[in-house]
């Protein structure tokens, strides 16, 4: 359906049949893979270092749009292939990473709780053959937790058994096989279970497979500990209740929370994107007005939301993802056009684009502005990209200011803001923690460090990225006057030797 021409008509589309759809990087190079997703081996990261590798031979910077995902996995950005992408782009001058935060934020596919001496429980679909379930923890907090699979009649709601529990360490490094029959001895099901364990993380996996199709099946558990899985198999609707079945006081309900894709989009090396709504209509094919559904400039609902399994705030940014109109396949477009009137409203009055949403759309817009970046700044690394994008994005009564948070991150890109006030040249390393006080504030502010942070700079600059204030201490604790400093939002760092120790914004009321 030409999704990757979409992206890349986004990304660096260069407008000579239309100046109006024109990308954001229309002068950029373009390079590209094509994913085989029958294959089980590692198809992304080949693609990955493929592009990796080119880039390097020819002596370009470039910028990695990564417009796909799927929803299984740690969510931690710890898995290996996370791990390796991490290798690649880390601290490595003219190298970034951007990724699609995912469209599952409107599904209950995610469960977590704090087991107790009870035992809780969930039921899980399994479609009438099979599914598997990913359970993951943190190595520190499963060991004392025991799991088992049970099966209720779905008629009566009797309870039929279990395989009885076990704990983590049963399956650790092995498959485990246990058959779950009925009162007569007839078999229902087979459940095979097998561990590992992955950078601190347990992770466990379940094959269950039914020969009788329409039993409620379950995911039971009891003791200590925590865990996070992800399964679009759990059941979200027809529950029995507590006057049918008093055990549902025990239910575990499912959420729409850490629904970001799994692997390098939950990654620290990894810019984020979350999608928002912005276009309002365009002239369509019939060459009529079509107005674009909204609501404007909000989240989409569909959106995915953090934080990581290890709670940390993604997604990082959103861009406009929603309704936007570019490059399509012209094959596709010509035939919607033609055969189907009753939707070639997306098709634009040329023919040759397209509406196209979801954080597929959203991300090569970061990407197309990175390479905006990266032709101003070849040498700068993924983070200092990414702190130039999230310290300097545009906040809203959409947004909220409570930023950042695990549905817009830091806000809404503004490249222009980006461009201009992030630091070029500056290497990152070891942040101080700092806390800055009264914020906002009428004159003075306090900059107070956790440790001694020896000789810095505190440097203020305004949104155009002109430097306003420097000052030099040796102090924890320091005070620094604003008083003659206009209304409005200002960017501050700490810097050490040209190193980066920390940055922020303040507003002066």
């Amino acid at each position: 359906m030409g999704h990757g021409t979409k992206v890349a008509g986004i990304a660096a589309g260069n407008g000579n049949t239309n100046a109006i759809y024109k990308g954001h990087a229309p002068k950029a190079d373009i390079i590209c893979v094509a994913l085989n997703f029958s294959s089980n081996g590692p198809v992304v990261l080949d693609g990955i270092n493929y592009l990796y590798q080119k880039a390097a031979a020819i002596g370009q910077p470039f910028v990695l749009n990564l417009s796909i995902g799927d929803y299984f996995g740690s969510h931690d950005g710890k898995d290996l292939q996370a791990q390796a992408i991490d290798v690649l782009f880390a601290n490595v001058p003219g190298r970034s990473v951007v990724a699609a935060a995912g469209n599952a934020g409107n599904y209950n596919f995610h469960l977590n709780y704090t087991l107790s001496t009870d035992t809780n429980f969930t039921f899980i679909y399994t479609g009438g053959g099979g599914t598997q379930y990913l359970t993951y923890a943190d190595t520190n907090n499963f060991k004392l937790a025991k799991f088992s699979y049970g099966v209720y009649n779905p008629n009566t709601l009797a309870y039929i058994g279990n395989i009885g529990f076990r704990d983590i360490n049963t399956c650790l490094g092995t498959t485990v096989t246990d058959t779950l029959k009925n009162s007569l001895g007839d078999r229902i099901g087979i459940v095979q279970t097998t561990a590992g364990i992955q950078a601190g993380t347990y992770e466990m996996l379940t094959d269950i497979a039914m020969d009788s199709a329409g039993y409620l099946w379950t995911y039971e558990s009891t003791g200590q500990g925590s865990f996070d899985a992800w399964n679009f198999d759990m059941a979200l609707s027809g529950l029995p209740t507590v006057g049918q079945l008093p055990r549902m006081a025990y239910y575990k309900f499912t959420d729409t929370l850490q629904t970001i894709c799994t692997s390098f989009q939950c990654s620290v090396e990894v810019i984020t994107v979350a999608n928002y709504t912005s276009r309002e209509g365009h002239i369509s094919c019939q060459q009529t007005y079509y107005q674009m559904p909204g609501p404007y400039d909000t989240l989409l609902y569909y959106c995915s939301r953090g934080p990581t399994r290890d709670n940390r705030i993604k997604p990082d940014i959103a861009a406009t993802g929603d309704n936007i109109l570019t490059t399509c396949q012209l094959f596709l477009c010509n035939y919607m056009a033609v055969t189907f009137p009753t939707t070639n409203q997306i098709i634009t009055e040329d023919t040759m684009h397209i509406t196209f949403s979801g954080t597929s759309s959203a991300c090569p817009s970061v990407a197309g502005f990175v390479a905006l970046y990266l032709q101003k700044n070849p040498t700068a690394t993924n983070i200092q990209i990414k702190n130039a994008i999230t310290g300097c994005a545009k906040v809203d009564y959409y947004t909220g200011s409570s930023l950042p948070n695990n549905s817009w991150g830091y806000g809404k890109l503004d490249g222009y803001n980006a461009m201009l006030c992030g630091t070029s040249g500056v290497q990152t390393v070891n942040y101080i923690n700092t806390s800055v006080f009264p914020n906002p504030t009428q004159g003075q502010l306090w900059f107070n460090f956790d440790k001694e942070p020896g000789r810095v700079e505190i440097k203020l600059y305004s949104i155009l990225g002109s430097e306003v204030k420097t000052v030099h201490t040796d102090q924890k604790n320091v005070s620094v006057s604003v008083a003659n400093l206009p209304q409005g939002l200002y960017l501050y760092k700490i810097l050490q030797d040209n190193s980066l120790l920390g940055e922020g914004k303040i507003v002066k009321e």
